[in-house]
C-alpha cells in the first residue's frame, strides 16, 4: 500500500494529529474485491484527553487478510503523525498464521517518510509517515498492531477537540471506543444516538465507551456521519479571539509585495485594468493545495511567505 493511493484510513485532522489504522484498501475501481479481501475482527481507539490540551490516541486491530489483494494492500503499513506537534511509537505489528506461529515486525527503529504531497507542494511537509513492512505476511493470516499517537504541542493551549468516524468502508466484526478527560473539566460532546453508549466516572476522570460494528461495507453519506464530536471550547466566540490572534500581523504588505503590484500595474490606465492585471497574476502563478493539518489547517501564511514560496492557503 502506498500513501497516495485510496486507503481507509481513521485520519484524526481535526485535532491536529492524524491517526491511522492503516486499514488499506484498493483503488475505488475494485471496490467488490478489496470488500472481500479483508475483515476487521476487532478494532479499538481510547482517546485520553488532559487539561493542557495535550492528547494520546491508542489504536489496536486484529485483521484477518482473506486473499493475496488483502495481503498485497497490508504489506506495509503506514501510521501518519506531524512532527512540529508529536510523535506516533508503533508498539507492535504481527502476523499470526493459522497454526498459531506468530512472525514480529522489527518496530524499534521504523523507517520514516515525508508525505507525498510535499513532493509537489514542500510548504506542506509537516506530515510524516511511520512505516513498518510486514513480515511473512499471506493470505490466511491475521494482522495485528497497536499505535501510541501522542500531541505534544497542542494547537490551542488549554483545549482540545476530536471527530470520530466509524470504520465503515470494510466488515468491521466490533470497534471499541473510549473516551476520556478529565472529570472537571466542561466538554461539549455531541453524539449519534443510534450506537448505545456508557458513561463511567473513575480516578477523577469520564469516561464514554462504544461497542460497534459494520456486517458489510458502506458507501456514499454513511461514511460521512460521526460517532462523536467533542471540544472543550464552550463558544464560538472563543475560536474567534483564537482565530484573531492565529492572523494578526499576517496579512501586511511589505516592499516585495509592493514592487511586484507596481510591475503588475505599470501601463494599466484605469481600475478594473489593475484588479484584472493582478488577479491574473494570482489565478495563474499562485497554487493552492488543500491539507488541513495542524496549526496549517488554522493559521494562514504570511502574505510574503505565500508570494516567496507561490502556494496560498
Amino acid at each position: 500500500m502506498k500513501p497516495g493511493r485510496s486507503c481507509i484510513w481513521v485520519v484524526i485532522l481535526t485535532a491536529g494529529w492524524a491517526v491511522s489504522a492503516a486499514l488499506a484498501q484498493e483503488p475505488a475501481s475494485k471496490p467488490q474485491k478489496m470488500s472481500s479481501a479483508v475483515v476487521v475482527d476487532e478494532l479499538e481507539f481510547i482517546y485520553r484527553f488532559e487539561n493542557s490540551g495535550t492528547t494520546e490516541l491508542v489504536s489496536r486491530a486484529r485483521v484477518s487478510i482473506r486473499t493475496v489483494e488483502g495481503r498485497d494492500s497490508f504489506g506495509q503499513l503506514y501510521f501518519p503523525f506531524q512532527a512540529q506537534l508529536g510523535d506516533v511509537q508503533v508498539r507492535y505489528v504481527r502476523t499470526v498464521k493459522p497454526s498459531g506461529q506468530i512472525i514480529e515486525a522489527s518496530v524499534e527503529q521504523p523507517m520514516e517518510i515525508t508525505a507525498p504531497v510535499a513532493q509537489q507542494a514542500p510548504v506542506f511537509s509537516d506530515l510524516r509517515f511511520k512505516v513498518v513492512p510486514v513480515a511473512g505476511l499471506d493470505a490466511g493470516d491475521r494482522l495485528e498492531y497497536e499505535v501510541l499517537t501522542r500531541t505534544r504541542v497542542p494547537l490551542k493551549p488549554g483545549d482540545f477537540w476530536m471527530t470520530h468516524y466509524p470504520t465503515r468502508t470494510v466488515t468491521v466484526l466490533a470497534e471499541h471506543v473510549t473516551v476520556e478527560f478529565p472529570l472537571d473539566r466542561r466538554v461539549t460532546l455531541k453524539i449519534d444516538e443510534t450506537g448505545a453508549y456508557v458513561v463511567e466516572d473513575s480516578n477523577a476522570r469520564r469516561h464514554y465507551r462504544w461497542t460497534l460494528s459494520n456486517p458489510k461495507p458502506q458507501k456514499g453519506k454513511a461514511l460521512q456521519k460521526p460517532l462523536f464530536t467533542l471540544s472543550s471550547l464552550a463558544s464560538w466566540s472563543e475560536v474567534g479571539r483564537w482565530y484573531r490572534a492565529l492572523e494578526a500581523g499576517r496579512l501586511g504588505l511589505t516592499p516585495e509585495i509592493e514592487s511586484m503590484v507596481r510591475e503588475l500595474v505599470a501601463g494599466k490606465k484605469n481600475p478594473p485594468e489593475k484588479l484584472e492585471a493582478i488577479y491574473r497574476f494570482v489565478s495563474q502563478s499562485i497554487r493552492y493545495v488543500s491539507i488541513s493539518l495542524g496549526l496549517g489547517g488554522y493559521q494562514p501564511h504570511r502574505a510574503a511567505e505565500v508570494l516567496q514560496n507561490q502556494y496560498g492557503d
